[in-house]
């Protein structure tokens, strides 16, 4: 595990990388009609090969979530004998689980 920030040193993760398999990520399944939400407050999020799980603030059903609603908790990608795994600490990008699972794609590459 090593911690990184980036050059502007805005955004804070940790990377996360074993030699080992892991499970899925696993978020409780939540229906957004029960509680009038546009979106589930937690959510399992797919970016190719890897899985995101994400944390949606409240937005009414009918509305469009706004950008910033969305806060990534980790991104990961698991097969092969490889497990990466990018957790956010603070920063813009935390609300961009999309270039967050570049990152760990990018690192899968480099360990693989």
């Amino acid at each position: 595990m090593r911690s990184y920030a980036d050059k502007t040193e805005e955004n804070f993760f940790d990377l996360r990388a074993v030699r080992s398999d892991s499970p899925e990520p696993y978020v409780p399944y939540e229906d957004p009609a029960d509680t009038g939400s546009a979106v589930p407050y937690d959510q399992l999020l797919a970016y190719g090969h890897v899985s995101c799980v994400v944390i949606n603030a409240f937005t009414a059903a009918g509305r469009k979530p706004a950008p910033d609603s969305v806060t990534t908790s980790y991104c990961q990608r698991s097969a092969d004998g490889l497990t990466v795994q990018l957790r956010m600490h603070g920063g813009p990008l935390i609300h961009h689980p999309d270039q967050v699972a570049v990152l760990v794609d990018q690192a899968w590459s480099d360990l693989s």
